[in-house]
């Protein structure tokens, strides 16, 4: 399946400005297009040099990327693409030169949820009073006609400041109102086709942004959930999203630079070890081309593994390694 991402940027100076815009996909994926001439693709996304950004002036560039089957990402996966814009002269504001968005991997069967852009964990070092949650409600008309009129309500939690909650963007036409921590969406007369009818046309979604107060910390727990009402249908109610504060790891990042696979390709065995002393190997699976598990190694508990291949068939494998901090990467394995 495919999916796009928009990246907005706006010259909140007073003189115009040229610079670099570098986009970084989800490592899982594949960019299949880049609407925006000028663009030059990368095995990590892209760049863009633009030039003569006006003052107050917003620019935006849309990419599209190809999400791969099982089990290279899986259900319930966190996909994060971030944006960042090279600094100009003078710059008054260098925290806001970069962004990133974390989605959610769903199927369709999941059609009304609910997400927040920074993914399930947040590091309490990279988040500071001053920034935002951002959810993302969803909602999708499965019936099998119509939906004249479709209503969200949302109560946030009382971690969340109600008075600072800003809209993004939305599907469709609405009017939103809020009582205290109570906020309701109505899509009137929405004319929300079936999925029967257009698939693109069924769904719909709206996007805000909230405070928190002062006093989170490590360990706590921001959760969250919607309920979606269709004409007058009983409610639908999303997913509970719930966003944890963590502590910073030793190795926040963990990609196929951080493991080496050898001898590749092989027949009689495979070497894997971990560039980097911060993390143990936990387990090893080897999954054929259809997803099934072919061979198991748990408890490995070491910074390398040797582990015999003699048994599998010719053809190509997908090596998961997963670290002891839960870290998981995956590399393609040939056996000759």
């Amino acid at each position: 399946m495919t999916y796009s991402n928009m990246i907005k940027f706006k010259n909140l100076g007073v003189a115009a400005t040229d610079g670099t815009v570098t986009f970084e996909k989800p490592s899982q994926t594949t960019i299949t297009a880049i609407y925006q001439a000028g663009a030059i693709a990368n095995s990590a996304g892209f760049t863009y040099n633009f030039t003569n950004l006006l003052p107050n002036e917003t620019r935006e560039l849309f990419v599209t990327m190809s999400v791969p089957a099982s089990p290279i990402v899986n259900l319930g996966d966190l996909l994060t693409a971030s944006a960042t814009i090279s600094a100009p002269a003078n710059d008054v504001n260098l925290l806001n030169n970069s962004s990133s968005i974390t989605q959610i991997v769903v199927n369709s069967y999941d059609p009304n949820d609910k997400m927040e852009s920074h993914g399930e964990e947040i590091p309490l070092s990279q988040f500071s009073p001053n920034d935002d949650l951002i959810y993302t409600i969803r909602f999708q008309n499965y019936g099998t006609a119509n939906a004249i009129d479709v209503r969200i309500e949302d109560v946030l939690d009382a971690q969340i400041d109600p008075e600072s909650i800003r809209m993004i963007s939305a599907s469709h036409n609405y009017v939103m109102t809020r009582i205290n921590n109570n906020i309701v969406w109505n899509f009137a007369n929405i004319q929300l086709v079936p999925l029967s009818l257009n698939e693109e046309l069924s769904m719909g979604y709206v996007q805000f942004r909230v405070k928190l107060y002062p006093g989170f910390a490590v360990g706590s727990l921001i959760p969250n959930t919607a309920s979606i009402y269709f004409d007058s249908n009983p409610a639908i109610v999303t997913n509970t999203f719930t966003t944890e504060f963590t502590a910073a790891l030793n190795n926040l990042s963990f990609d196929t630079s951080n493991f080496t696979l050898y001898p590749n390709p092989t027949s009689q065995f495979v070497n894997i070890a971990l560039n980097t002393t911060a993390e143990t190997i936990e387990n090893v699976i080897i999954y054929d081309v259809l997803g099934k598990i072919i061979k198991e190694v748990n408890s490995v508990a070491k910074n390398n593994a040797k582990v015999d291949t003699s048994g599998l068939s010719k053809g190509i494998y997908l090596v998961e390694i997963t670290t002891e901090n839960g870290l998981k990467q995956n590399k393609k394995l040939v056996i000759k």
